[in-house]
């Protein structure tokens, strides 16, 4: 099968609408050439909505993850750098429903946080083996390798570097780039 790049686009645009993962968007396309949907709008649009509740994890919402970053873009010392960071990540129509949870607007007055988000969940990365990767002599601890070996092999280079990053670390257990 060649790829269709014309629905393809398409795919994109219905996700970032939906507010799909920017690393979640390519399982879409997979999903289209294995023939998982169709070509129609309808389609497309039903299929995601279908992923809403069997695949969650290909989704940004508001109180699973990213909180502290949506409290900073629009709680009450809202920032507009971080709603720019926020618009990048999870796409302007996501952004402007995850501002309407705060009572607010993109590029709004500051809103109230939601009593349903917990401040404290994206602050918990207890479990993320990247902090344990290394040791405090620098070298790499065998037991984290096997188990960030099996977790790259099982979701993919990219959500691998996506979760080391989540603490501010690259692959190798060093630390990421600042800038």
């Amino acid at each position: 099968m060649t790829r269709d790049y014309a629905t393809e686009v398409r795919i994109r645009e219905a996700c970032e609408a939906a507010g799909v993962l920017p690393v979640a968007i390519e399982d879409f396309y997979e999903d289209f050439r294995a023939f998982r949907f169709g070509k129609a709008d309808a389609e497309i649009a039903a299929h995601i909505e279908r992923m809403k509740t069997e695949k969650p994890h290909r989704f940004v919402m508001a109180g699973t993850e990213n909180n502290e970053l949506y409290v900073k873009a629009f709680g009450p010392e809202r920032s507009i750098t971080a709603q720019g960071t926020v618009v990048k990540l999870v796409g302007e129509d996501r952004a402007a429903q995850i501002a309407a949870s705060f009572g607010t607007t993109l590029g709004g007055k500051s809103g109230t946080v939601p009593d349903g988000l917990k401040k404290s969940n994206g602050d918990d990365h207890s479990s993320n083996p990247f902090l344990k990767l290394r040791r405090a002599d620098g070298t790499i601890d065998p037991v984290i390798a096997e188990r960030v070996a099996k977790m790259t092999l099982a979701l993919g280079a990219k959500r691998t570097a996506a979760i080391a990053a989540a603490v501010g670390r690259t692959v190798t257990g060093l630390p990421g780039r600042s800038h």
